[in-house]
């Protein structure tokens, strides 16, 4: 029986089991048609010490692909993405130096859409799977295995005398028809929630995405009745309760969403779900029938503040009422993460600043988590085919790319094959200088200034004149620990204390008229994190030189901020962390 490996290589996450939709559904084909079927998943294999790690980088390819060679595998099929493009490469190119009588298959996203530049760059791959590859794995798979050649089937790419051949894509019309996914071929645990797949595409076309390339913006949604039954499934199989639906975007048509969620809840099914949506697309009744059939979590991208640049990427969001949606999602108990991106082409340090100013927004009306991306290209995308021969290698990695794996060896092969690795390279504009650390500045501070210590936050951006200059100045007076950080910023986590350290750096680096009045209140907000965090006492009672209180409480501005002392004491109330705050009169 032919041996098929698939392949996910490490993200650098946590990961207690080897579950993948794109691969369960490409190896739950293959396993029908009698293949023997093994998903090789590094996050979960090193979360569970099953190889070694190491700080070089050529040792940890070298155990990677011994992981794999140990299998006797005939073919291993890598899912690509672009964080991880160049360790995909690096490992292929390693196996077959080993084996050259293996077969390499590429799929995926990253693999597609730039199949023919990998192919010329990569020859030690035999084939890359376009597109959608549940009609065409067995098809791959039989002819690398019969060692026939590739024609005119549709779904492939491969090399023909050196000319690269780039058959069509194929989508698939009905997502009913696909097969229901074989957990036969998990490893690990599958815990108490699950990624599940209800549709594919989302119909928008947005300049920076590269999705609505690879979906060719043909949104797709399973039939109620089909997700439902694999809901239950899984209810039944492995006790879940709690589901991720993995979909571009899931409320593009609202009537079969509703449709859903009445049959969601026609059935009694009691499960908890998220989804990624638009604001646009949503509506009070909408979200409240979705919360009532058990939306608890909803991720939305929100892209810029500035109208402007709204405009210019295509996405054309009213913000007016993306604020008023965040509202309702609020109203119905729905957690929010909204996503913002900066460092676009034509983008200025005003619209930036509208952009910070709309985040501040969104958390004072009770969004729960915001992401903040720098900008990154994508292949596929509008912005790629305008700035693929302007890309350079600048050691600045988004999030949209791995630094682990890149060595000096990395980087001369980024830098020879450009088009393939744009995720890993930069183009020159001011702001994405100028505004250097942005991303980790509000991914790691923002969280505790804009929740918990906004009073204080709001003084000091009155004092400087905009958001964006409160960041300039607060990266000033923090430079070294934003330097000793650089590319690891979601390595890093939400620290409160650290925040608040970095906050009394700033305060104490300025000198303004009201800085008495700006300490005091700094004072008192961070005495509210630590009380919050990391106390046990259930009261305290704290001093302050200055009416803090009632300028929080009534958000008032400096002028009316005067020198009588305020008593303030702080009570805890559950074990949740919720306080009280009150005056002593």
């Amino acid at each position: 029986m032919s041996k098929i490996i698939f392949v996910k290589p490490p993200d650098d996450v946590k990961k207690t089991n080897n579950y993948s939709i794109g691969l369960f559904s490409l190896g739950t084909i293959l396993k029908k048609n009698g293949y023997s079927i093994r998903i090789i998943d590094f996050d979960y294999i090193i979360t569970e010490s099953l190889i070694k790690c190491s700080n070089d980088n050529n040792e940890n390819i070298e155990f990677m692909c011994d992981y794999i060679l140990k299998e006797n595998p005939d073919i291993v099929d890598f899912y690509t993405m672009g964080n991880s493009y160049y360790l995909s490469v690096s490992l292929a190119k390693k196996l077959k130096s080993k084996n050259k009588n293996l077969k390499i298959i590429f799929g995926g996203p990253q693999a597609s859409l730039i199949a023919a530049e990998t192919l010329k760059a990569c020859p030690w791959i035999d084939v890359i799977g376009i597109g959608e590859g549940e009609l065409s794995i067995l098809n791959i798979v039989d002819n690398l295995l019969l060692n026939k050649k590739f024609t005119t089937e549709l779904g492939v790419a491969y090399l023909r005398n050196g000319k690269v051949i780039c058959n069509e894509s194929i989508l698939i019309k009905d997502l009913d028809t696909l097969p229901k996914l074989d957990y036969s071929l998990l490893e690990g645990n599958l815990g108490e929630k699950i990624q599940l797949e209800v549709g594919r595409g989302c119909p928008f076309g947005c300049k920076y995405c590269s999705t609505k390339t690879f979906w060719k913006r043909n949104f797709r949604l399973k039939g109620s009745e089909r997700i439902i039954d694999e809901i239950s499934e899984l209810k039944n199989k492995f006790d879940i309760n709690e589901f991720e639906f993995e979909h571009d975007l899931f409320t593009a048509n609202r009537n079969r969403i509703l449709d859903f969620c009445n049959n969601l809840i026609k059935n009694n099914m009691k499960i908890t779900w998220r989804c990624s949506s638009r604001a646009d697309t949503l509506d009070e009744e909408l979200i409240k029938k979705m919360s009532e059939a058990g939306c608890t979590s909803m991720y939305l991208g929100i892209e810029s503040g500035s109208k402007t640049i709204q405009k210019i990427i295509n996405k054309n969001l009213d913000l007016d009422k993306a604020i008023n949606t965040m509202k309702l999602l609020n109203k119905y108990n729905i957690h929010t993460t909204a996503s913002f991106i900066y460092g676009f082409p034509e983008e200025s340090e005003d619209d930036v600043n509208l952009t910070i100013q709309l985040i501040y927004k969104m958390f004072r009306i009770g969004v729960n988590t915001i992401q903040f991306h720098l900008f990154s290209l994508y292949p596929g995308s509008e912005y790629w085919m305008q700035l693929k021969d302007k890309l350079y290698f600048s050691n600045v990695f988004s999030d949209g790319a791995s630094s682990k794996y890149v060595d000096l060896d990395a980087i001369d092969f980024i830098e020879k094959n450009k088009n393939i690795f744009p995720e890993y390279l930069d183009f020159d504009i001011g702001i994405r200088k100028k505004l250097e650390f942005l991303d980790m500045y509000v991914y790691i501070y923002c969280v505790t200034f804009m929740k918990y210590m906004n009073k204080t936050y709001e003084l000091l951006v009155s004092t400087f004149g905009s958001h964006l200059e409160f960041f300039k100045r607060f990266r000033e007076a923090n430079y070294q620990d934003f330097e000793s950080n650089r590319n690891l910023i979601y390595k890093m986590h939400i620290n409160p204390q650290k925040s608040v350290i970095a906050l009394g750096n700033l305060i104490d680096s300025i000198h303004c008229p009201n800085k008495n009045i700006i300490s005091e209140m700094y004072k008192f907000e961070s005495d509210i994190v630590k009380f919050i965090y990391y106390s046990k006492k259930v009261m305290i009672l704290n001093r302050y030189k200055c009416n803090v209180y009632e300028m929080k409480m009534y958000n008032l501005d400096l002028k009316l901020a005067n020198y009588v002392e305020d008593e303030i004491c702080f009570t805890r109330l559950n074990s949740n962390n919720d306080i009280n705050i009150k005056k002593v009169i």
